[in-house]
């Protein structure tokens, strides 16, 4: 079991939230449409604010900080079996695939999710701006980053390792950078209408996104309902067949 440093981690099994997340969610999508866009108080638990590294004007005496986390990940002798590290707000999740190392070396893996202000890192691409708060991840051993997790992954392992990140308002796509300057897209699966899974190729920095740019068209916000149901229901399908995978070893 993952041992927390500072704020409590969480381990949980994603496929049940998903579940959770989307059928609580999905049936009031359609009646929910011409509703105003969520604000930047929405919460990923009931009666709970988003919890911003630096809080929009109007919220900094209403939102406590943000979790960070840090776990000492151990191995079963080279291996490191599927783990899920969260923090202790629920905000972020990162989920590592079965991950196999040198045979025979000494190995001491720790993990640590910090929630940083995006406004410090580089510019987004064209058309996107951040959700919430960005995530530097890292995953170490002995102090050194463990590098590509995809060259890393368990013979016989077909999914990869994930991030989930919570937002403010609903996201479109998760980005990431390995330095905070410069971003790219990765696979993203929507986990409910405020949760975006993104594929984890290693450290560095995440976020989650909306699409901005053009002037609302009539119709768009049962568009965006429409895309965010479809988004729930692949995530909770693809989390689902993840879970099944790993259980049947």
């Amino acid at each position: 079991m993952s041992r927390a440093v500072g704020d409590r981690g969480r381990r949980h099994q994603l496929p049940l939230a998903a579940i959770v997340l989307f059928l609580g969610w999905a049936p009031t999508a359609a009646a929910s449409v011409n509703l105003p866009e969520p604000t930047a108080a929405a919460g990923h638990l009931p009666g709970q604010p988003y919890r911003w590294v630096h809080p929009p004007d109007g919220l900094r005496d209403r939102t406590p900080p943000p979790a960070s986390v840090t776990a000492a990940l151990p191995l079963d002798g080279s291996r490191l079996h599927a783990t899920e590290v969260s923090t202790a707000d629920l905000q972020t999740t990162v989920a590592i695939s079965d991950l196999q190392f040198v045979p025979g070396s000494s190995h001491s893996l720790s993990l640590r999710i910090a929630p940083i202000d995006p406004a410090t890192l580089g510019p987004l691409p064209k058309g996107r701006h951040a959700a919430g708060n960005a995530y530097r991840v890292d995953l170490t051993d002995q102090g050194r980053d463990v590098g590509d997790l995809d060259a890393l992954a368990a013979p016989g392992r077909v999914d990869g390792s994930f991030v989930v990140l919570h937002s403010s308002v609903t996201a479109m796509v998760v980005l990431h950078s390995i330095d905070g300057t410069g971003w790219s897209p990765v696979e993203t699966l929507g986990m409910g209408p405020f949760d975006l899974q993104g594929h984890l190729p290693g450290s560095g920095y995440f976020v989650a996104a909306s699409v901005t740019g053009g002037g609302t068209k009539a119709g768009a916000p049962l568009m965006t309902a429409v895309a965010a149901v479809v988004l729930s229901a692949l995530g909770t399908l693809g989390a689902l067949r993840r879970w099944g995978r790993r259980h049947r070893r």
